[in-house]
């Protein structure tokens, strides 16, 4: 998690890729014990309000049709 939160300060703004990789974690993590919980919920809220996410959203979509194939 650490390392998320370097990466969101050099870019100067978290992204939906950055987002996505948090929320991952924090849910991984959260397996664990429930002390991520928070920080997975607070990661998705900020993902459905990244300027990006439509995009991520598509081409997840994307990735997952070709998959599917």
């Amino acid at each position: 998690m650490d390392y998320l939160q370097q990466c969101k300060k050099l870019i100067g703004a978290a992204n939906s890729k950055i987002l996505y990789l948090q929320i991952m974690t924090a849910a991984e993590l959260s397996k664990q014990g429930v002390a991520f919980y928070d920080t997975a919920v607070a990661s998705i809220a900020a993902f459905k309000k990244a300027p990006d996410a439509k995009h991520f959203n598509v081409i997840m979509g994307i990735l997952r049709n070709n998959v599917e194939e």
